[in-house]
């Protein structure tokens, strides 16, 4: 995918990059190569902060923040377990995880997820 409007350049993303811009920015999205599918994280920056980083196969995290999407991104199902309570996850399932700051959580199976931390 290829942004324009954000500078003086366009600029090339290459799968799973992460690039991060104020909603209110007007940007045009061109797809040179054809169709992708994207991922946005959109919040309101008055009200939360949010990040975003892709993790490739199995692996874990810490959560630190108020709130955690995993986000399978993978080509496959994957599993995530948090407290000893275990979770499947088709291919783009999501599973919100709140108000455990401190836990950690583990997923297996995946070649790719999305964590989406949120403050």
């Amino acid at each position: 995918m290829q942004l324009r409007g954000l500078g003086d350049r366009a600029i090339d993303l290459q799968p799973f990059d992460v690039l991060q811009f104020e909603g209110a920015a007007r940007v045009e999205g061109v797809l040179p190569r054809g169709a992708v599918k994207d991922f946005n994280v959109i919040f309101d920056a008055t009200l939360c902060s949010a990040g975003l980083a892709f993790h490739d196969g199995p692996g874990h995290s810490l959560c630190a923040s108020r709130a955690t999407l995993l986000v399978n991104v993978g080509t496959g199902a994957c599993s995530c377990e948090q407290s000893g309570v275990a979770t499947a996850l088709a291919r783009y399932d999501a599973l919100l995880i709140e108000g455990e700051a401190g836990s950690t959580v583990r997923w297996s199976g995946a070649t790719r997820v999305a964590l989406v931390l949120i403050d």
